[in-house]
């Protein structure tokens, strides 16, 4: 009997290595997706695996094409869900502590060739290096402690992750740096941080063209769940097969079947 396979496709507005964060050695998304992030866990009861896939939307497109549609529905990433944990667990855990961004002061010290300044001008024209091992270390995307709305801010531009600042006033997170406006309530209500071990990350200025899977997006609503087996395994198949476009992250296009 073959494995009952989930796909769940997206339409990406930003590709900054926040969400989804493919860096170090596996891909997590833990903000923004909140429906996908929320209702997941339960269909990987009913589902032997269930994959999440990014592709690149008009408004994506417009920033890494500038003003072209090439790229438009190509996919950015695929993905594998392994497990999922909560805020709390991802926030304390000690395997995920690889996934918090440093600080201004803290990047700055350890890179004195470069600046936040610069990495934001980089991200207003849409020149990101995601493989640049400098850049994956402010882009990560484990921000959030799991502490009530009321008191849990914390303030990446000046204490990066290493500590919460409790505050009485509603939170509001400075995420300027990689173009991330929501609030805490916004990601907090995706209630999980989906782990990713097997993913396949090309990035949206190397998005990769399946024609096959374009027929079944949908041309106006942002998610769609694929439950066509066939298609999905034809998904599978040709993004395995295409390893030599995936950008050079450890253990990017890592299978072990």
């Amino acid at each position: 009997m073959g494995k009952n396979l989930l796909c769940r496709t997206y339409f990406q507005t930003n590709d900054t290595g926040f969400a989804p964060n493919p860096c170090h050695g596996f891909l997590t998304l833990a903000n923004c997706m909140k429906r996908i992030r929320k209702t997941t866990p339960t269909l990987l009861k009913d589902n032997d695996e269930v994959w999440i896939a990014g592709f690149c939307g008009i408004e994506l497109s417009k920033k890494v094409c500038k003003g072209q549609m090439d790229n438009v529905q190509k996919l950015i990433y695929l993905a594998k869900v392994t497990k999922h944990v909560d805020y709390k667990t991802y926030w304390n855990a000690p395997e995920y502590q690889c996934k918090k961004p440093l600080s201004e002061e803290a990047f700055e010290k350890k890179y004195h060739s470069k600046s936040i300044k610069e990495i934001k001008e980089q991200i207003e024209k849409n020149v990101i290096d995601i493989t640049d091992l400098s850049y994956q270390e402010i882009c990560g995307d484990n921000i959030w402690s799991g502490i009530d709305e009321n008191t849990d801010m914390t303030t990446i531009k000046k204490n990066g992750c290493g500590g919460v600042k409790k505050i009485p006033t509603k939170p509001v997170k400075n995420l300027d740096i990689w173009n991330h406006n929501g609030l805490w309530g916004n990601d907090k209500r995706g209630e999980n941080v989906l782990i990713c071990n097997e993913f396949y990350y090309f990035g949206a200025d190397n998005a990769l063209d399946i024609p096959q899977i374009k027929i079944a997006l949908h041309p106006k609503y942002r998610h769609k769940d694929i439950y066509n087996q066939t298609l999905i395994k034809e998904l599978i198949e040709f993004v395995r097969n295409n390893k030599q476009h995936l950008k050079e992250l450890k253990n990017n296009g890592v299978y072990e079947g």
